[in-house]
């Protein structure tokens, strides 16, 4: 129910319409492959915001390919906007 909420607070506050494709649910078997293609689909969806539901349960390997990923395309594109929110019940100090 908590992860529901945060869905809707999220949409509400950038008053988009939930799609399918602009959510990400992470389980512990989500490949690079993946998440990469979601991020794709974030970086070149105009105005559109995307969600990422529990990126903790990705592997340490994948949480850290995304990372670098987020990093190196923003210091690429710098003027490319984008709206990527995070959904996470992990605890603030596992952030």
């Amino acid at each position: 129910e908590g992860i529901l909420r945060g869905i809707r607070s999220l949409f509400q506050l950038t008053k988009g319409q939930p799609q399918v494709h602009h959510i990400f649910y992470c389980s512990d078997t989500t490949s690079w492959t993946e998440i990469r293609a979601f991020a794709y689909r974030c970086f070149y969806s105009q105005g559109a915001s995307h969600q990422l539901i529990r990126p903790e349960l990705l592997s340490a390997l994948v949480q850290d390919q995304f990372t670098r990923f987020l990093h190196k395309f923003a210091k690429q594109e710098p003027k490319r906007l984008f709206r990527l929110g995070i959904v996470t019940t992990a605890s603030t100090s596992h952030l």
